[in-house]
């Protein structure tokens, strides 16, 4: 299945930051699988979720979609 996110940026921050997954999940205030599942392309995520990810990273929530 082809992954719909753009998890480069995200992956970009946890790494320019220093953080682990686990940091940037209580950072984000989502859980662990749910970073895992957008990672791995699932597509069953809530959208408030994509949102704290967001926000938190100082993006716009459609930068988080590939195009």
């Amino acid at each position: 299945m082809k992954n719909i996110f753009n998890t480069e940026i995200i992956e970009e921050y946890i790494i320019k930051n220093s953080l682990s997954k686990k940091q940037f999940c209580k950072l984000c205030k989502i859980d662990c699988c749910v970073l895992d599942k957008i990672l791995d392309g699932k597509v069953n995520i809530k959208i408030n979720y994509l949102f704290k990810i967001a926000e938190k990273i100082n993006i716009e929530i459609y930068e988080l979609f590939k195009k």
